[in-house]
């Protein structure tokens, strides 16, 4: 009697662990995955599913330390980057050049009115880049 309690024993341990899983067809071709037979009676495919384990204490501080270690190396490499934590990687990048005022508008009217003369249009790329150097100079 012994022998027989504990093998009905052993047997309803081991398939608590083990749950069957039905993949049904529906109406319209819907698939659903139920531990309950299909309504239909016709499972397209059955098998026994094992759960996984939960993770141990051990794998769990192992996760968060690989974590911490992810998110330090990320920040470093953003620091490294230039970018700080505040860094969104959106809107414009490079830098600003403000206008140089009457200067600036000096050095263009300078230039197009040059540009404009007989020495201006039969000028080479190299007078031509002088005077748009200038113009640059003037409005950084």
């Amino acid at each position: 009697m012994k022998l027989v309690m504990v093998v009905a024993l052993l047997l309803a341990v081991s398939t608590a662990q083990a749950q069957r899983v039905y993949k049904c067809v529906g109406k319209g071709g819907a698939l659903s995955y139920q531990s309950d037979p299909c309504e239909t009676g016709v499972a397209s495919k059955t098998w026994f599913a094992m759960p996984e384990p939960a993770p141990s204490d051990a794998q769990l501080r192992a996760r968060r330390a690989a974590q911490v270690r992810a998110q330090a190396e990320s920040q470093e490499l953003a620091a490294r980057a230039g970018r700080g934590p505040g860094y969104s990687g959106n809107g414009p990048q490079g830098a600003s050049i403000p206008l140089g005022g009457a200067a600036c508008a000096d050095a263009r009217a300078k230039r197009d009115a040059w540009l404009k003369s007989p020495q201006g249009r039969d000028a080479g790329i190299d007078g031509r880049r002088a005077w748009h150097d200038y113009v640059w100079n003037a409005c950084k």
